[in-house]
């Protein structure tokens, strides 16, 4: 995941645009999976204000961690 932050930060080209797309799909599928799977279903399960704020904040964390990767993998075209 180090790869397409450092290229989304300085700009540069690591490996192929069919790379950084793996690299993007697998870090949402996991990290986004486990989040969402398990952020729902315990906040269903024990529903209170501070459980409902805790996913929202993992969910906010994982976007946060999610868009350079995003933008270095389809919007930084450009680069390759």
């Amino acid at each position: 995941m180090l790869i397409p932050l450092y290229g989304y930060a300085f700009n540069v080209a690591i490996g192929s645009k069919a790379i950084a797309i793996a690299i993007f799909l697998f870090t949402a599928a996991v990290p986004g999976g486990f989040t969402l799977i398990f952020g729902v279903a315990f906040t269903i399960q024990h529903f209170s204000v501070v459980q409902l704020v805790s996913s929202t904040g993992s969910f906010a964390l994982l976007l946060f961690i999610l868009y350079p990767v995003f933008m270095y993998a389809f919007k930084s075209d450009e680069l390759w």
